[in-house]
């Protein structure tokens, strides 16, 4: 007992002088839950260990392991944080912080990040129930969508980066899916059907009503198409071939009048 209590002040003491600077070490861990606004906005300082299973622009999501992500947090990682570069989904994160609030979603603003060397599969996505689209999904999990391509939109961020919208009919609602990056091709064309692998994002009220929901993806390549619109194709290819009967009979009319 008096070796715990020892072990406890020598910790403490760690953690105070370690303060917040660029090789402070980790010391304390906690479990990665997700977070209410009013958790976010109190600035407090965490230590989590997780799973990373989305990374996208400045920041990823850490969930307690690949395959429990129900509870995950953002992961706000600005440039100067050493090895912000180097992290790849399936790692396994030491991250100090503190909670911050980042595009709307309660999130951890990172000081430190620390690879254990260990990597986790990550598992294939669930499929959301459209009863559970309608009542707003669980922020910042896995999932996959699949449906038709109803609209498909391009947006331009201020750092000139693209940003895809993309619009499928799913059961009876239309969902929106955002993908980084120009998506072109198929995959995009209205009428196609396609199957998309991401993160649940919900823009949240105060109140902690879900206001919209979306799909946001981390690049073009995690969308593929599933099913082409044959209606368009064999419309297509009816019209080609009339306008090959069509020239063919221009040829020979061309020729009989000489």
């Amino acid at each position: 007992m008096k070796n715990a209590t020892i072990f406890a002040a020598i910790a403490c003491l760690c953690i105070a002088a370690a303060g917040r600077g660029a090789d402070a070490p980790i010391v304390t861990l906690g479990e990665v839950r997700a977070m209410a606004p009013a958790d976010a906005k109190s600035g407090r300082s965490v230590n989590l260990k997780g799973t990373v299973t989305f990374v996208q622009g400045d920041g990823f999501v850490l969930a307690s392991s690949a395959k429990r992500d129900q509870d995950a947090v953002f992961v706000n990682c600005p440039e100067r944080v050493k090895g912000s570069r180097q992290i790849a989904e399936g790692d396994v994160l030491l991250v100090d912080g503190k909670t911050c609030v980042w595009e709307n979603i309660p999130a951890v603003e990172a000081y430190i990040i620390a690879h254990t060397g260990n990597r986790e599969e990550l598992a294939k996505p669930p499929m959301p129930k459209w009863r559970d689209v309608r009542r707003g999904w669980r922020n910042l999990r896995r999932a996959r969508l699949y449906g038709t391509v109803v609209a498909a939109d391009y947006e331009a961020s201020q750092d000139g980066a693209v940003e895809t919208i993309i619009t499928i009919h799913y059961w009876i609602l239309d969902l929106r899916i955002h993908v980084a990056g120009r998506l072109e091709g198929a995959a995009a064309k209205i009428g196609n059907e396609i199957e998309a692998v991401g993160i649940i994002r919900n823009l949240v009220s105060e109140d902690d009503k879900v206001l919209s929901s979306w799909l946001e993806v981390s690049s073009p390549e995690s969308v593929r198409i599933i099913g082409e619109n044959t209606a368009t194709r064999d419309a297509a290819i009816g019209i080609a071939a009339l306008t090959i009967l069509g020239l063919a009979a221009l040829t020979f009319g061309i020729a009989y009048l000489r």
